[in-house]
């Protein structure tokens, strides 16, 4: 198990700091294709996402 954290920037400079929940859907994208292309399907792989938390400031670009 392992902790990944992505920070995005305030919405005062969005061009400054990238999309956080974006970053973290592409993240979770290539991992399940790592486990999808490149492990066999007898070794029982599997990927879990638990939470993904994009805080609760009203002016963050998660």
């Amino acid at each position: 198990m392992f902790k990944l954290t992505i920070t995005g920037k305030t919405a005062a400079v969005p061009f400054k700091g990238g999309d956080a929940i974006a970053i973290a859907a592409g993240f979770i994208s290539e991992v399940q294709k790592v486990v999808s292309g490149e492990i066999p399907g007898d070794d029982g792989a599997v990927v879990t996402v638990r939470v993904i938390r994009s805080g609760e400031t009203a002016d963050i670009i998660a």
